[in-house]
C-alpha cells in the first residue's frame, strides 16, 4: 500500500519479533528503493501482527487492521 501517498507502493511486513515494520519506498514504481522507517504505523502493533490494508471508510486510502496473538483487532484509519 502507499502509506506516504506519493505514488508508489511502501512495503508493511509482520514481524516475530518487531510487531509491523515498514520500509517506504523512497525510488520509483519501477524502480523501487526501499528504506526501512523506523516511525513504522502510527500505532503499535503487537508481536505475530499480520497487517492487511483496505479502504474501510470510503474515503479512497487504506486502512490498517491487523490482529494479536490473543485474537484482538487493531484497526487504524488513515485520513
Amino acid at each position: 500500500t502507499d502509506l506516504d501517498g506519493d505514488g508508489d507502493l511502501d512495503l508493511v511486513v509482520g514481524s516475530e519479533s518487531q510487531g509491523v515494520v515498514v520500509y517506504r519506498n523512497d525510488g520509483t514504481p519501477r524502480a523501487p528503493a526501499f528504506v526501512h522507517d523506523p516511525a513504522g504505523l502510527p500505532f503499535e502493533a503487537p508481536f505475530l501482527a499480520t497487517p492487511a490494508f483496505a479502504d474501510l471508510d470510503g474515503d479512497g486510502d487504506a486502512d490498517v487492521l491487523t490482529g494479536d496473538a490473543g485474537g484482538g483487532l487493531l484497526y487504524f484509519e488513515r485520513r
